[in-house]
């Protein structure tokens, strides 16, 4: 969205949401990501067309919720006090369903047609994808790799992989 002029295609991807690990994490309803200003400044010239798919395919709460809460909760706002009163409830629920978002992360990558893509994600669904494709810190470059398979990336850190998947 930073960049709207230029090429290619922008995605969101729900399943390269953060894991939950506080109500920060909470997402913003797709109704009002549609609404942003810097969306609508993105997407700027293509009124015409309709907001882009990555837009108009994303479900209003594209974040995971407990089984027993999702139908009981409303707004944003809900849904952060909902958090912030059951917290472990969050984390089981989104921990429950990582390794399914891995995978279906991995089949998405297989069905991209262009040959780079760029993705920003949360350290922990990064680790887990880099784990499940059998990405290995290299110890002597990166001072804090773990003794666990997959890259365990600073804030903001940037990396480069050449994947055939």
């Amino acid at each position: 969205l930073s960049c709207p002029k230029a090429e290619g295609r922008i995605e969101l991807w729900p399943e390269i949401r953060e894991v939950i690990s506080g109500c920060d994490d909470i997402g913003t309803p797709a109704s009002q990501l549609r609404e942003s200003p810097l969306v609508l400044k993105a997407c700027k010239g293509a009124e015409e067309k309709g907001l882009p798919g990555f837009l108009t395919k994303l479900d209003e709460v594209w974040w995971t919720v407990p089984n027993d809460l999702s139908m009981s909760l409303g707004p944003r706002e809900d849904m952060v006090e909902a958090y912030k009163r059951h917290e472990k409830k969050f984390a089981e629920a989104d921990e429950a369903l990582l390794d399914t978002r891995v995978e279906e992360v991995i089949q998405r990558l297989r069905d991209v047609k262009e040959p780079i893509i760029i993705m920003a994600s949360h350290y922990d669904l990064i680790g887990a994808l880099t784990q499940k494709l059998g990405l290995v810190e290299d110890s002597e470059t990166y001072k804090h790799a773990f003794d666990v398979p997959g890259w365990w990336l600073e804030n903001a850190e940037v990396r480069l992989a050449q994947l055939v998947i």
